[in-house]
């Protein structure tokens, strides 16, 4: 394994993507419908996880090491 650019140019959010593959915060992606919370924690939970995982990576993006 090698580099494709410079060390300098790596950022810390660069790492994370290359060694993981989903995100930090992660639902079931099938809950029961018929479940009264199943039914709707996408819907509610959703956005809130996407937030914190946008917010990590900018995080990360503005990180050098």
């Amino acid at each position: 394994m090698h580099l494709s650019q410079d060390p300098a140019a790596i950022n810390l959010r660069d790492v994370y993507h290359a060694i993981r593959h989903e995100k930090v915060l992660a639902m079931h992606q099938h809950p029961n419908p018929d479940c009264p919370i199943g039914g709707h924690i996408l819907e509610t939970l959703g956005p809130v996880f996407d937030k914190a995982q946008t917010s990590l990576e900018t995080s990360l993006d503005n990180s050098q090491f």
